[in-house]
């Protein structure tokens, strides 16, 4: 049992040396064949907005107005 805890550790270790932390690099077309549910899509300036649910149920996004 010991030695099996031992060698699990050190495939742990190998497996952890020979992983990156690197962002995935993906092409135009390895984009476009992910499915849109697959892609995130984040708010750039989410800090000041608070959801607000609408008469329609689906929420609604009212932020602090700003100087254009």
């Amino acid at each position: 049992m010991r030695r099996e805890q031992e060698e699990a550790t050190q495939r742990l270790e190998r497996e952890t040396e020979s992983f990156s932390t690197e962002p995935l690099k993906m092409d135009y077309r390895t984009l476009a064949a992910l499915p849109s549910s697959a892609i995130q899509r984040v708010n750039r300036d989410n800090s000041s907005e608070s959801p607000v649910v609408g008469n329609s149920g689906t929420r609604e996004f009212c932020s602090s107005p700003t100087s254009q």
